[in-house]
């Protein structure tokens, strides 16, 4: 996901049709991935795709996604200290 400045929505660009994903259509939940390499839990809400661009070639569609977060009364942040479980000595 990458920002485009202030007023303009933020787009995923990199998006291949998978049949494991679903379809790729307005109003589906964008979550975060997780995994050992991810810079995050899996599954946390980060917003709603609110717009769909078809684009040709092989690149996929491009996703503009409506946040979850009211970035402008953002105020405080939680970091979250996450390891994967693939990651936890046992």
């Amino acid at each position: 996901m990458e920002g485009q400045g202030i007023d303009r929505l933020p787009v995923i660009r990199f998006i291949q049709s998978s049949s494991r994903l679903g379809e790729l259509c307005v109003g589906v939940p964008v979550v975060t991935a997780g995994g050992s390499q991810s810079l995050a839990p899996a599954d946390l809400v980060v917003g709603t795709v609110s717009r769909v661009v078809k684009r040709t070639g092989t690149s996929g569609p491009l996703l503009e996604v409506e946040l979850a977060a009211n970035l402008g009364s953002l105020n405080f942040v939680r970091v979250l200290l996450y390891q994967p479980a693939t990651e936890i000595p046992q």
